[in-house]
């Protein structure tokens, strides 16, 4: 029980990092869109934000971690702070809210990651509890999938058929030996997974540093899954079907880049969760020893729109905003596009959620005060 103790403090404080400046004053955010004929330009634009420093308390966020839309447009927000699910119209305007400390139905230990159905039912990943939590779309709750190993998925998706994508650190025994690493995994009804759609280990070698190998993906209407291992010098995206067979995959030549100053000088380390196990002085010697990677990962995310488009976030281009590549369901590319959006969105830490047609984009370890910028997506 010990050893399973230890390896749950590192997975929990790991996974949340591994998974986890000033603002441009520009509307529009896209610097050159290079489409084929066929194809549309997009342009992206800011129209709102939700979240204050100081005032009514249901817009003074303690940390969003993750967001997601409705099937109707009204936008969802997790705080992992307050441990709390919020509810905001299409215009970021409050509705309601349900959530508090502690481990009875509709409450939360530490929150990690929202999905909304299509149905309206949300469901909630709370690390530390273990679980998979439901709700209706009137935040009543429903019910749960606990007894997880070591924790549920830190990021989750839906599936087809009301199921759960998510990424998931992970462990195994065989003989003698431990090995750790993650994986991208669907469920349904019980914490063990119906379908792998990718996973790595490496061997865990007590009192060495550990890095937990680790993916990003997206996931399509119809189940479909898009997954990504991050790597410096390779650009790379397999997509499975929801039964778990590859359709096809994605590889282009890519040319390894390095971050630009400004990208270097906005990064910041914002861990504040208060994470069983991990106290302050821990926090505090990762603070101290953490060495900011001048090299840009080729794929920094992955995600999916309302048209069933792949929106690939690339570490290409000597701009230090973001650029993106945009390819259909079938995996032909559609556009390339680079943007003035803002330094630090290059950063892991930064996430994007796509609807049909607006982004909700937020610092998910913020070192100031929490907000989600609401932009919508224009074709031309």
């Amino acid at each position: 029980m010990r050893l399973h103790r230890i390896i749950l403090r590192i997975f929990l404080f790991l996974s949340l990092l591994i998974y986890g400046c000033s603002e441009s004053e520009s509307d529009s955010y896209v610097a050159d869109s290079n489409c084929s004929e066929r194809h549309p330009e997009f342009v992206l634009t800011k129209t709102d934000s939700i979240g204050i420093e100081l005032g009514d308390s249901n817009y003074v966020f303690g940390n969003i971690i993750d967001a997601d839309f409705m099937p109707d447009g009204r936008i969802v927000l997790l705080d992992v702070l307050k441990d709390r699910i919020s509810i905001f119209s299409q215009n970021g305007e409050f509705l309601t809210s349900v959530g508090s400390e502690g481990q009875g139905p509709g409450e939360f230990m530490e929150p990690a990651s929202i999905t909304i159905l299509a149905n309206g039912d949300i469901c909630v990943s709370d690390h530390i509890r273990q679980k998979l939590i439901f709700f209706d779309p009137e935040l009543n709750y429903q019910r749960e999938i606990s007894g997880f190993l070591l924790n549920s998925p830190a990021i989750i998706d839906e599936g087809c058929e009301g199921s759960i994508v998510g990424w998931q650190s992970h462990y195994y025994r065989e003989d003698d030996r431990i090995f750790v690493g993650s994986r991208v995994a669907l469920w349904t009804d019980s914490p063990d997974p119906k379908v792998i759609y990718t996973s790595r280990y490496i061997q865990y070698i007590p009192g060495e540093s550990v890095a937990i190998p680790s993916f990003k993906f997206a996931t399509g209407s119809d189940g479909s899954v898009y997954c990504v291992e991050p790597s410096k010098d390779e650009y790379q995206i397999i997509k499975y079907t929801a039964a778990g067979d590859t359709a096809f995959t994605i590889s282009e030549p890519y040319t390894r880049m390095y971050r630009t100053d400004e990208e270097m000088n906005c990064v910041h380390f914002g861990y504040k969760l208060d994470t069983p196990g991990i106290d302050s002085n821990d926090r505090r010697a990762i603070r101290d020893n953490w060495e900011i990677d001048p090299v840009r990962n080729a794929i920094i995310s992955i995600h999916v729109d309302g048209y069933e488009r792949l929106w690939v976030a690339t570490g290409r281009g000597e701009s230090p905003s973001p650029e993106f590549e945009v390819y259909d369901s079938n995996g032909t590319h559609l556009c390339s596009i680079s943007t003035n959006l803002p330094t630090q969105m290059r950063w892991a830490c930064w996430r994007m959620v796509f609807g049909k047609d607006r982004i909700l984009a937020f610092d998910n370890n913020s070192a100031e005060f929490s907000k989600v910028i609401i932009y919508e997506i224009d074709e031309y």
